[in-house]
């Protein structure tokens, strides 16, 4: 094991993320604190993606594979007064994407669908029973609530099928 942290802010986090586009050559993605880093060789020097930190921590960190349309990156944002709790990184920027999202509740994190970067899935946090699945076809811009009949437990992970969007795969 060796460190690759060169140009990574010190932070007493334990929960960071590490990520890749899938695409060849590989980009790397890392949350640290409020900051989100890219790396395009292997980890070696990392570069800030947001020079302001965020609101409050970054609980979860899921990224689109590369395509045409690019890269996209969803961040969710822990304990937030200000009611922010979802940034979207699309063209060059985070912009805040919670808006129709429930106003009271954390996301979880963002299921990205594996070929589509415009589609993504938000899982809600703990109990809230009719608002646990959300979904965007816009890269978050617009969130439609997807839950259904499914019952008021807990979620882990969605993974969407890569070539049937009528089937997800619910962790729970």
């Amino acid at each position: 094991w060796t460190a690759i942290n060169n140009g990574v802010d010190p932070s007493d986090q334990w929960y960071t993320k590490i990520r890749s586009d899938r695409n060849t050559p590989l980009t790397l993605y890392h949350s640290s604190g409020s900051f989100v880093y890219s790396s395009t060789n292997r980890g070696d020097n990392w570069i800030k993606m947001n020079n302001t930190g965020f609101s409050a921590e970054i609980r979860s960190l899921d990224v689109t594979k590369y395509s045409l349309g690019g890269t996209v990156i969803y961040a969710t944002l822990s304990s937030d007064n200000s009611g922010q709790k979802l940034r979207v990184y699309d063209g060059g920027s985070f912009v805040e994407r919670s808006s129709g999202l429930p106003a009271n509740k954390y996301v979880r994190s963002v299921a990205t669908h594996i070929n589509n970067n415009t589609t993504a899935y938000a899982l809600i946090n703990g109990f809230s029973e009719g608002e646990k699945i959300y979904r965007t076809t816009n890269k978050g811009v617009n969130w439609i609530n997807i839950t259904g009949d499914l019952p008021d437990v807990p979620l882990g992970d969605m993974l969407p099928h890569p070539t049937n969007n009528n089937n997800l795969y619910l962790g729970t």
